[in-house]
């Protein structure tokens, strides 16, 4: 199979790629200053499922995009970053886009507000820092963040996946 069948497997997985397990997104509305941007949140399943995809993205020959269903964050997962009074609004859906090829600036990390979508743009480049961001928080880390301002993306690990003494 030559490198056209590979891209084109790698098509048909990432359209064939299926979420199945909660993400949260949010970003809180009050007490900005101290977490600004976005906020992200996901099981240890959840965690492996989007690092699934984003290999997919990453093989993938050209520019590549998919829509995840994003949760309301819970109580739970609130506690993490400990803002608990503030309000905060999620997204309904997160769209990551990866852009790739010669034209691309490799420091691109775009993070932008269309309707109830939140879309999250980035390059190749970026992709590897998502992706290890993604994997923090499925092994219990995080509380920091990739971007700057309103398209900082804040890591935060779940309960259920914290490290145990």
């Amino acid at each position: 199979m030559g490198s056209r069948g590979s891209a084109s497997s790698t098509l048909s997985a990432l359209r064939g790629w299926r979420q199945r397990y909660p993400l949260f997104v949010w970003r809180y509305e009050e007490n900005t200053s101290n977490y600004p941007g976005w906020h992200l949140s996901a099981s240890p399943e959840s965690a492996a499922s989007v690092l699934e995809l984003l290999g997919l993205m990453r093989t993938a020959a050209g520019p590549t995009q998919k829509a995840l269903l994003i949760s309301p964050p819970t109580p739970a997962v609130l506690a993490v970053p400990n803002n608990r009074r503030s309000t905060w609004l999620s997204p309904r859906r997160l769209e990551l886009r990866c852009a790739k090829g010669a034209a691309v600036d490799p420091a691109l990390w775009r993070l932008a507000l269309h309707g109830d979508d939140l879309r999250l743009s980035f390059s190749a480049q970026e992709l590897e820092r998502l992706a290890a961001g993604i994997g923090d928080v499925g092994s219990g880390k995080g509380d920091y963040f990739i971007g700057s301002g309103k398209s900082a993306l804040w890591f935060w690990w779940s309960i259920a996946g914290a490290p145990q003494p």
